[in-house]
């Protein structure tokens, strides 16, 4: 959702910078979010090739975070090289596109979804490094909002990824659990989620309630950002916990404190 209007951009009322992001060995995240090089491009150390990127620095969902940053290279540090050629992964929330375009480039096979409104901002971003699409490349943009949506019964996927995708309101994380559990298939699926700590206990209940179907495994976790990377296997049906919903009262809880990511995850080594 943008500031001026929480149901999305629009083409009129949208603002674009483009920025150009190249290969560079020595570069670290914290260098992309808090100055380019003198060249004027910012630069990632995990990409095969540049991405340009168009982003609107007035809307959320059309800004580059950290957590987009921290899940592109860890996955492209996780996973062998040429492991995730032809691997079908669904990205939740792809917002500039900034994590699709970079699997893509690795081979994979990945659809990009957001909501309605910022379909043609992935589009744009998708034609700029693809202009000629390459037989080698598999791209497609939809329209999915977990939200409203049940989740698709006529694709698998063995990834998905989804990054700020758990700042919501508590019953649009609810949702959000209940989608996951349906799209996810025991034995093929991994869900990885990246995490900046925002709204506190929300986010924590989110946790919680995840592990009520999903053995969930944090596999990195940032000091710097305050963020994490989380990976979630389905547990088979017979373990799942179908309790009541947890209570999301959030005036029962201590808000005065953030709480630790700790709390509902164990650190990895």
């Amino acid at each position: 959702a943008c500031a001026e209007a929480t149901k999305g951009p629009t083409p009129q009322t949208m603002s674009y910078t483009e920025e150009r992001i190249e290969v560079g060995r020595s570069s670290a995240v914290h260098r992309m979010l808090n100055r380019k090089d003198d060249d004027g491009c910012w630069r990632m150390e995990y990409l095969s090739r540049p991405l340009t990127l168009q982003r609107n620095e007035s809307c959320i969902g059309t800004q580059i975070w950290p957590a987009a940053l921290l899940m592109l290279q860890w996955l492209c540090d996780h996973f062998a090289p040429g492991a995730l050629k032809g691997k079908k992964i669904l990205e939740l929330g792809t917002g500039t596109g900034i994590v699709g375009l970079g699997l893509a480039y690795h081979g994979a096979n990945v659809t990009m979804t957001d909501m309605d409104s910022m379909l043609h901002f992935v589009e744009k971003n998708v034609a700029r490094n693809f202009p000629h699409m390459d037989p080698e490349v598999h791209v497609r943009v939809d329209e999915l909002q977990w939200e409203l949506q049940n989740a698709p019964k006529d694709e698998e996927y063995e990834i998905i990824v989804g990054c700020d995708v758990t700042y919501g309101l508590p019953p649009t994380l609810v949702k959000l659990c209940h989608f996951l559990r349906e799209c996810a298939v025991y034995g093929t699926t991994t869900i990885y989620l990246c995490y900046e700590v925002r709204n506190g206990w929300y986010e924590v209940q989110f946790f919680r309630e995840m592990k009520k179907f999903f053995n969930m495994k944090m596999m990195h976790y940032s000091q710097e950002f305050d963020a994490g990377i989380y990976k979630f296997d389905l547990k088979p049906r017979e373990e799942w916990v179908l309790d009541p919903e947890l209570d999301w009262d959030v005036t029962k809880l201590d808000v005065s404190k953030k709480p630790l990511l700790k709390t509902c995850v164990t650190p990895p080594p």
